[in-house]
Order: structure tokens, then sequence, then C-alpha cells
């Protein structure tokens, strides 16, 4: 059962080929290839059943008082990447949405991310970036913390490039913000990069 929404108010908050070792030196990844793994966390508990994209609750009877917070983010600043002996290349996450579903209590019990990777590679790259790519995220483990709770996702099989998710969710007020961190895990330096951004969620 989808959680009934309240409508939130949107709000802001690097290649050279090394010869039969790399076919692309910054998209890296296969349009096949899976998503990543959960990242590993102390929680002992685990979110719940979750699909790519669509925010499912984990207690169907206990979510009818629950909550959808959200917040976007129009762009991230680009990220640099690449270099010698590659070429150099930017990285920047685009339509980011962060949807978390929590209880009056403070206990979350859904969440889900989305937005679109978009890479770059200033001139004279012979070999162009990767087009631009969507990508979703489901939650898979929650953890207390000493603010707030760190929150883990797991990457949709269709992601590229493949992407680990952490995001650190702190309430503030009737908001939470939403310290998320992006990283590449297909590839090894200097073709892996890290994208940070906050976002505020709200909900009317």
């Amino acid at each position: 059962m989808r959680l009934a929404r309240r409508s939130a108010a949107p709000l802001a908050l690097g290649s050279l080929f090394i010869a039969g070792a790399i076919v692309s030196a910054a998209c890296g990844g296969d349009d096949g290839a899976g998503g990543p793994p959960p990242i590993a966390t102390s929680s002992t508990r685990d979110a719940g059943a979750r699909d790519s994209g669509t925010l499912v609750p984990v207690e169907t009877e206990a979510s009818a008082g629950a909550m959808t917070f959200e917040g976007r983010l129009t762009a991230t600043e680009p990220v640099p990447f690449g270099g010698a002996p590659y070429c150099e290349y930017t990285m920047k996450l685009e339509d980011i949405v962060i949807e978390v579903a929590a209880l009056e209590s403070g206990e979350i019990i859904g969440a889900t991310v989305k937005d679109r990777a978009v890479e770059a590679a200033p001139p004279p790259c012979p070999h162009p970036p990767m087009t631009p790519s969507a990508q979703s995220f489901s939650l898979t483990t929650v953890t207390p913390s000493a603010s707030g709770s760190t929150l883990a996702f797991v990457g949709a099989t269709t992601n590229r490039p493949e992407t680990s998710l952490v995001v650190e969710l702190v309430r503030v007020g009737v908001t939470y913000e939403a310290a998320a961190e992006w990283k590449r895990t297909d590839q090894t330096p200097p073709l892996v990069w890290t994208v940070k951004a906050t976002l505020t969620l709200t909900t009317e």
C-alpha cells in the first residue's frame, strides 16, 4: 500500500585507453551491469522490501500514521575526476529527488532517491563522455547516529555508472536535513568520483 502523500514543497538545498584494459575510459559501466551491493552498516533492522523508484512502507498498519518528506535539487556542482593517463572529466547530478517516509515517532520506514548522472569531457579528450543516465536508489538499512539516522541505499540494476549512496538524515524542527553522498563503484582511481549534496525535506 503506497503512503498517502501530502504534496511536498520543492526546496533548494575526466581518458585515454590502456590498450585492452578499459573499453570506455569514463563510462566504464556496462548497460547490463548489476547495481552496487547494499552499503554495510551497523544496523540490525532492514528497512523492508522495496522496488526502484517507489516508496513502499515496511509495516502496512503502522504506515497509516506516516508522513512523506520530500526534497529537490536542480543540480550539484560538477566534480572533476580522471586525469593522466586518462582524459579530464566532470560529473554532476541533476534533477535530484529525495523522498523519506517517517512515523510520528520519528522512525524512518521508507525512502527513495532519484537523480540523473551527467558526465562531461572538456576538449581535447578524444573519448566522449557517457550519455546522461537516470538513476534510482531504494533504502536498505537505517542506522541510528548521534544526530539522527544513517540511511543506506542500493541502486537499481539499470543505474549507470554503478553508484553507492548514503544519506545522513537529521530532524530539524518540522523538516529533515538530508546530507547525501554518491560514489562511483565500478572503477578505480582516478576514474572514481564522489558527489555530495544537502537537501531540506519538507511536507505540507
